[in-house]
């Protein structure tokens, strides 16, 4: 049997209604499916930001028991102790900072760091990074003594030298000039990295390596000069180095 021209029009509208219809109800559900996926999304979103709100606002006491600190130097100008406190439980972390305290009682820590017992509260913040709260010193009478311009960074007790922390990133290195050994420009990314507040002193090369290679000004005070790399390698060795870096 043959179908006519009649018949082939009316099948191919049939078959033009069907597939319209399916594809109304196909986007329907995805319509729906998209709808139901984002409300889930969106209430997944809140939750995580309020977890992550309660974190933040959230403060964690650390004990004595999991500190340990070094009364570094005193300053009696401004009257206070650099210090140095480890928290044992996260990696050894280190973090530097100054306590006001007064000459009538500085003697008397100093003889005796044992007096005084520390106390510190940690936070996060919103990418999860631990920062240093509070930090309180409470001495024998109970009075207190909050730590102040605390920052990550180490003491080295082989030279007394301080280190503070400088955050890693990324930078373009290179030149876009013609110089052979400076081309390309590319991207380079550091880690974490300590860094010596000061210059080495001639004074901290001399306690480490015993002479002073410097020629001109000398003195213990003074920046140290005339090393290589080498030399450089060989204190490095001499000297402690941090667990956690």
């Amino acid at each position: 049997m043959f179908e006519t021209q009649a018949d082939f029009k009316t099948r191919k509208h049939k078959a033009k209604l069907l597939a319209d219809k399916l594809r109304q109800e196909r986007d329907g559900k995805l319509k729906s499916v998209r709808k139901n996926v984002k409300g889930a999304l969106t209430a997944q979103e809140k939750l995580l930001k309020k977890q992550r709100k309660n974190l933040v606002d959230r403060t964690f006491h650390i004990g004595a028991a999991d500190l340990t600190f070094r009364l570094l130097k005193y300053n009696p100008l401004q009257e206070n102790f650099s210090i140095n406190i480890t928290i044992k439980s996260l990696g050894k972390r280190s973090y530097l900072g100054t306590v006001p305290i007064t000459k009538t009682r500085a003697k008397v820590f100093w003889e005796n760091p044992d007096l005084l017992i520390p106390k510190m509260h940690l936070a996060l913040n919103t990418t999860g990074t631990v920062i240093p709260g509070k930090i309180l010193f409470q001495g024998p009478d109970g009075h207190k003594y909050p730590a102040k311009n605390i920052a990550e960074g180490w003491y080295e007790p082989v030279t007394g030298m301080i280190f503070v922390k400088v955050p890693g990133g990324c930078f373009q290195m290179g030149s876009k000039r013609e110089d052979g050994d400076e081309e390309p420009v590319h991207k380079v990314c550091v880690d974490d990295f300590l860094l010596g507040q000061y210059e080495v002193t001639q004074g901290e090369w001399q306690g480490v390596m015993d002479y002073n290679p410097s020629r001109s000004i000398q003195g213990n005070n003074y920046p140290v000069e005339k090393v290589s790399w080498i030399d450089i390698t060989k204190i490095h060795q001499k000297t402690q180095q941090p667990e956690e870096w």
